[in-house]
Parts: structure tokens; C-alpha cells; sequence
């Protein structure tokens, strides 16, 4: 499902570009008036793809961010351009699985045989990456309000920064840091398309949550609300 979200998004850039066509010969701003979106805010929520057989996300709670700043290279009359940047996402999963490591595996997994006979509050998985993010971005001309439709995909890299486990039973709380076997990067496709400055926002990882070997393959996703102010 999470796949076939991404490729419905890359589909549409099909009637975008008859619209980029015919505007194409219409005069183009200055470089600095005419670039979009150099700002983009993105509101998520996050979920995994192949989520390990008993472990449910709590995806109404999970949710993160991904603030990236901006600059693009147009093509054209402005309709088409490349972007590229820097940015910062945060992660957050709220499940029913413990983070349990073997030692004698060098591996993790997630568990959820403790935490479903207890009554707890939080138990969540936190991941922050500084990221690069690059699009293909088409839009059309503003329309009399200045409001454009606007599709973007591309791909973004990331590093992690910090990863850490939260959880609280209403008497105990605690955070767990320097957890091992999580992979300390990602990278995947992303997707975006809206009108004027709201829209909506997409990306699937295409690295696992563990290093390869070291867990379960979990692939993070996440699908959220896109701000360009």
C-alpha cells in the first residue's frame, strides 16, 4: 500500500506537464521572485511497512515532522525545476512492542509479549535525521489569487542524530539512548503535491530500521500535511 501511494503521486505529473507545455513561452520573473517553496513543513504520520506479526502501531499517535529549507534551479518559463536542500525529520512510533537486544546475536527486535499484560501510557521509538532532500518539482501558472498547483517527487538521504525508546507506565518513566543495530542512515522516495501553500506529503524508506543482518526488516513510512508559507 505504501508503494502503490508513491507511484499514484509520480502518475500525476502527467496532466501537470500539458499545463507546464502551454506556459512555457509566457515571460518569467526574476530569479529570486519566481522561486517556490523554499520553505516546506510537513506534518506526518508515521507507520512501518511489513510490521513484525503481533506489533501494532499506534499510527493516530505517531507522529513526526520534516522541515526542509530549500533552493531550485528552474527550467523553462519556471514551471519545471530542480530543487535541493538541507533538513531535518523526526520519526515517532508508538506501538505495543518492547526494543529487546540479543546479545548474543548482536541483533534487536521488537517484542510485544511484556507490554501487552500491563497497562502503560507511552511506549514510543524516537529517530532524528539531518537530511538532504532533492526534487523534480512541476507547477502551473498562479491562478488571479496567486495560488499554483503544484507535484513534487524526488529522493532524500539522511543521517541519523539521535535514536532513542521512551516509555512511561505512570510510575515509572524512562528513556533509553545509544541503542544498537539501528541503521544510521536512510534514504528514500518522496512525494508531494498540493495547491497553493497546503498540501500533502509522502515518503517510504527504502533502508530498513535495523542494519542489514542485525533485526527485522521494517521499512518506515510516512504520509502527512505539507505547508509552504
Amino acid at each position: 500500500m505504501a508503494a502503490i501511494i508513491f507511484i499514484a503521486l509520480l502518475h500525476l505529473h502527467t496532466s501537470l506537464f500539458a499545463q507546464i507545455t502551454g506556459d512555457a513561452m509566457k515571460p518569467k520573473l526574476s530569479n529570486w521572485q519566481s522561486k517556490q517553496d523554499r520553505l516546506v513543513v510537513d506534518i506526518n504520520l508515521d507507520n512501518w511497512d511489513k510490521t513484525p506479526q503481533g506489533i501494532e502501531i499506534k499510527m493516530g499517535r505517531s507522529r513526526g515532522v520534516n522541515v526542509m529549507f530549500t533552493d531550485e534551479k528552474q527550467f523553462g518559463a519556471g514551471n519545471v525545476a530542480f530543487s535541493w536542500g538541507i533538513g531535518f525529520s523526526s520519526q515517532n512510533f508508538h506501538s505495543n512492542g518492547e526494543l529487546i537486544r540479543d546479545v548474543n546475536r548482536d541483533s534487536s527486535y521488537f517484542s510485544s509479549a511484556r507490554l501487552d499484560t500491563i497497562s502503560y501510557d507511552l511506549n514510543k521509538l524516537s529517530l532524528n535525521y539531518l537530511d538532504i532532500p532533492l526534487e523534480l518539482r512541476f507547477r502551473t501558472n498562479a491562478n488571479a489569487k496567486g495560488n499554483r498547483l503544484k507535484l513534487a517527487v524526488g529522493f532524500k538521504f539522511g543521517v541519523l542524530l539521535n535514536a532513542h525508546t521512551k516509555f512511561d507506565d505512570g510510575d515509572v518513566k524512562f528513556k533509553t539512548f545509544h541503542l544498537k543495530n539501528i541503521s544510521d542512515i536512510h534514504y528514500g522516495l518522496t512525494g508531494r503535491l498540493g495547491f497553493g501553500h497546503i498540501g500533502v506529503s509522502y515518503f517510504m524508506s527504502l533502508t530498513t530500521l535495523f542494519n542489514e543482518g542485525e533485526g527485522m526488516k521494517i521499512f518506515p513510512y510516512s504520509i502527512g500535511i505539507s505547508f509552504t508559507p
